[in-house]
């Protein structure tokens, strides 16, 4: 059996650590095609990896729920990617596998008519949300797949 690439540890790291939120997240960006070729198109010879960030989209938040993400990536030691120098937040997590060097910007995504409550009890009010205009189309019609044991949502 070959070996499990490390860029894949360190994505499957991200899904342990915010197993609670996976519900309420979409994944997205340079990974979708990865997902494609391995648990949606059998028989892919190669492996599309564009990107080692992990971007994550989202609409919706729990109803009964506390903890942020913020407050998880905390709680388990992301570093930081700072937006300004002068401020502490916002800030993008960045995850590390184990002491490597590899690491990845975990991104958040929505669009900008998701509601403020949302994005705060969700993601946090210090993690850094990107929006993009449309982009619900992507969070609208997604599929459920197990990626070793995970229920993962994609577009």
């Amino acid at each position: 059996m070959p070996e499990k690439p490390k860029e894949l540890e360190l994505l499957l790291k991200v899904f342990d650590d915010l197993s609670d939120f996976l519900p309420y997240l979409v994944l997205v960006g340079g990974w979708v095609p990865y997902m494609y070729a391995h648990h949606l198109w059998k028989g892919v010879r190669h492996d599309p990896l564009t990107t080692v960030d992990i971007d994550f989209g989202f609409k919706e938040a729990p109803e009964h729920k506390s903890e942020t993400i913020s407050d998880r990536v905390r709680k388990e030691r992301y570093g930081e990617h700072h937006i300004s120098m002068d401020r502490s937040v916002p800030f993008v997590p960045v995850v590390r596998l184990g002491k490597s060097d590899l690491r990845a910007d975990v991104e958040f995504i929505t669009a900008p008519e998701t509601p403020e409550m949302v994005k705060s009890k969700l993601v946090g009010k210090e993690i850094k949300i990107n929006e993009i205009n449309d982009f619900n189309i992507l969070l609208d019609s997604t599929i459920k797949i197990d990626v070793e044991g995970r229920g993962i949502n994609i577009p």
